[in-house]
């Protein structure tokens, strides 16, 4: 029984990582979309601009991208 609990746990991991893959993907685009422009990226996906986690996560959003484009898979 033990194993079955641990292959639905690596299924549940698995299928989360893929959601958080897509997710990242999306805000990178509309990122690029709006020129990497804070405020209008916060307007665009529903952050709220004055929350610094959101200046936070968008700098590492800029980071994630950046080094994307440099292992060519943009």
């Amino acid at each position: 029984m033990s194993f079955g609990r641990t292959m639905s746990k690596h299924k549940i991991s698995a299928d989360m990582a893929g959601s958080l893959h897509a997710t990242l993907t999306d805000l990178i685009v509309e990122a690029r979309a709006l020129n990497w422009d804070f405020t209008s990226w916060c307007n665009a996906s529903g952050y709220d601009a004055t929350n610094p986690d959101a200046r936070l996560f968008f700098e590492c959003l800029l980071v994630y991208a950046r080094r994307e484009v440099r292992a060519g898979l943009n």
